[in-house]
């Protein structure tokens, strides 16, 4: 490669002007004698000194002039049969071709190009893909080349099995315009951006900057573009470098500019393949503005029912133009954790004095723990712009019991035969207790007017009962009616009963229950008055718990008290395995059976019944193995509480095993306990 006068008179000519007469030397005497070390001129100090003044201009000139000095043939430092064209890293773009042309450096009958072959890594390729030009080149073409981070491609001779040269390829993408791009402002004090990184499967980087609304003159503009932030891809292993992001604050060149409420961002990419600068994009500076959280947060003037907030605005936002929206929130001790309740901040001013801002929340509950929250947002973001919390815990003061607890004519239950009372009410929730050692009181007046407080002898943590010895005539009550409990659905109960006609009123009790009865209830409890004409009644319950049902009939001054359903309702529970078997009689051709469906019957939802029978060996008794197929019959039933099956056509003197299933609308109840039976002779 050689430059011609001109050339080098016009690059002369065009650092003229700085004054330095040893470069223009240093210029020309390398146009002339490139591959001469110098000596003259000091060429240290020169070199420099030139290199200090003219930077990317001195190493582009250098490093073309140093070009004719490169060692000929396939790598620097090691002998080779040959080269290739062109050397070195070769990059492409997805789809196009790749093309590399071997040449040897000698040629005789045994080493001549139509010996030449290619491999990529330890694949060879294809000779559909080497085209032989001469007896000294061959030539590599493949056509839409696909994605790939690394492949060295060699150039191979057969004869002698050696490398003739080698070339390292990377199939790549231009510089893609960045995903997911995001610029916050951190307190109004710095501007950070970050976006996705996107796989070129080639080493590519980024510089981001930013123009001002506002500034027309060119060299106001220049003046901001002139230090874009610059961001290299790093190794996955870099830990000390921070990829895909920029950031300017108060000491970069240029400086985070807080005053402009526009910026616009303009992102360039570059990699071997190109340089791709990307449509700009105008950016709400104040809309992107995430406040620190607020300060020095303490509660005031806390009363049973009310408190007072205070907290001051992180600096510098107490001066940020759009202004500060504040956000409070918050939960006490009886809450999910998941729940809160937002307090109306509308009248808070939108920038704060120096003393900070007041808020008094008031309608909160005695003797309980609060967290309250406190978050800014600029007013010109969206939701997700809000500061973290500023938190704190509160407890408001204790006082008397406000609420008094809820009772009905019929809410006892009576047992004449052990002349005790148990009282049922509805329990105080407990956030309405207002204060430690919360307990209930229980005052009773006898026939005689004599008043006395009793002391409790049973009492669960939500659903409260009492019972005290009496004398028989205050248990003179009216006989309890009889009822039934069907089986429920998902999310209401269908009760049905029979009530003496005498009866003017009476209520329906609910009970919310963690564990089977006989187990004391101990969730919440309810009730609901219906007419005395009602035999059927739903009642809507969440479909997760475990009820108990009772039922009473009162009139305006007396009541039957509670009685309860021996039935539990449990939402969405398959019909419970009948226990109670019972052989009528057994013949020598037939056996009749009957049994008790207890909870297993409900009301509208049983169809009937299926005896299934099969004999089986004497000596197999215990383990209920049968020696033929099983046989099934089906009764019809339902309305009655003992239902009866009679089962024929068998065989004298043998054993059966039998069982029964429930037959409902929804499903089939598992099977019943097994009976074995042996028919007469």
């Amino acid at each position: 490669m050689a430059f011609g006068n001109s050339n080098i008179k016009l690059l002369v000519l065009s650092i003229q002007s700085s004054d330095s007469h040893c470069l223009i030397v240093i210029l020309v005497l390398s146009s002339t004698n490139y591959c001469r070390r110098m000596k003259n001129c000091g060429f240290g100090q020169l070199f420099n000194s030139a290199m200090a003044r003219y930077g990317i201009v001195c190493q582009l000139l250098l490093a073309t002039l140093l070009l004719p000095c490169e060692a000929q043939g396939c790598m620097f430092g090691l002998n080779t049969l040959g080269s290739t064209y062109p050397p070195g890293d070769i990059f492409l773009e997805k789809g196009q071709s790749l093309k590399i042309t071997c040449m040897l450096d000698e040629v005789d009958n045994v080493t001549n190009a139509k010996k030449i072959f290619f491999t990529a890594g330890k694949e060879r390729v294809p000779k559909r893909f080497v085209n032989v030009i001469d007896m000294s080149t061959a030539e590599l073409l493949i056509p839409n080349m696909t994605l790939t981070n690394h492949s060295v491609y060699y150039c191979r001779l057969q004869t002698m099995d050696k490398v003739v040269c080698l070339n390292q390829v990377v199939v790549g993408l231009k510089p893609q315009e960045p995903k997911n791009l995001t610029c916050i402002s951190e307190n109004w004090q710095s501007l950070v951006c970050n976006w996705d990184k996107e796989d070129h499967y080639l080493p590519t980087s980024y510089t981001i900057l930013y123009t001002l609304a506002g500034q027309g003159s060119r060299s106001d503009i220049f003046r901001v573009l002139e230090n874009p932030c610059r961001v290299d891809e790093v190794p996955s292993g870099d830990s000390d470098r921070k990829n895909n992001t920029c950031k300017w604050d108060f000491i970069t060149s240029p400086i985070y500019r807080t005053v402009y409420e526009f910026y616009t961002i303009i992102m360039t990419g570059y990699n071997a393949l190109g340089n791709v600068t990307f449509p700009p994009i105008r950016f709400h500076h104040y809309a992107h503005v995430i406040p620190n959280p607020p300060e020095n947060l303490r509660a005031q003037n806390v009363t049973t029912h009310s408190v007072v907030l205070k907290w001051v605005v992180a600096y510098p936002m107490q001066n940020f133009p759009p202004g500060l929206v504040t956000r409070v929130q918050y939960r006490h001790q009886w809450m999910p954790k998941n729940k809160w309740i937002a307090v109306n901040t509308t009248g808070l001013p939108l920038k704060s004095e120096s003393d900070g801002q007041t808020l008094s929340i008031t309608n909160l509950y005695a003797h309980t723990n609060y967290i309250f929250c406190v978050q800014h947002k600029s007013r010109v973001a969206l939701d997700s712009g809000y500061s973290e919390n500023s938190t704190i815990t509160v407890k408001t003061k204790s006082k008397r019991p406000t609420l008094s607890p809820e009772v009905d004519i019929g809410g006892f239950e009576a047992d004449a035969s052990l002349r005790s009372i148990h009282l049922y009410w509805k329990s105080i929730p407990q956030y309405l207790h207002n204060g430690d050692r919360f307990e209930y009181q229980i005052e009773m007046v006898d026939v005689n007017g004599t008043s006395n407080v009793v002391a409790f002898t049973h009492k669960t943590a939500t659903y409260t009962k009492q019972h005290w010895n009496v004398p028989n005539s205050v248990l003179n009550h009216r006989a309890p009616p009889k009822y039934n409990i069907p089986l429920s659905f998902r999310g209401f109960h269908k009760t049905h009963f029979r009530l003496d006609a005498n009866c003017r009123l009476y209520y329906f009790l609910v009970q919310e229950l963690k564990r089977h009865r006989p187990y004391p209830c101990t969730g919440s409890m309810n009730w609901t008055r219906v007419s005395v004409n009602t035999n059927r009644y739903n009642v809507a319950v969440p479909d997760d718990k475990v009820y108990q049902f009772a039922i009473s009939a009162n009139g305006k001054k007396v009541s039957t008290g509670l009685t309860w359903a021996n039935c539990i309702a449990v939402i969405d529970q398959r019909i419970e395995e009948m226990n109670h078997i019972i052989i009528h009689a057994v013949g020598s051709n037939f056996i009749e059976i009957g049994w008790i469906a207890g909870c297993s019957h409900r009301i509208g939802l049983v169809q009937g019944f299926v005896i299934h029978y099969c004999p089986i060996n004497s000596d197999t008794n215990q383990q209920g193995g049968c020696k033929e197929a099983s046989k099934d019959q089906f009764v019809a039933g339902g309305a009655d509480v003992l239902v009866r099956g009679m089962i024929t056509g068998l065989v004298p003197n043998t054993t059966y095993m039998l069982h029964v299933t429930v037959i409902s609308r929804r499903d089939d109840g598992p099977p019943s306990v097994k009976k074995f039976v042996t028919t007469l002779p």
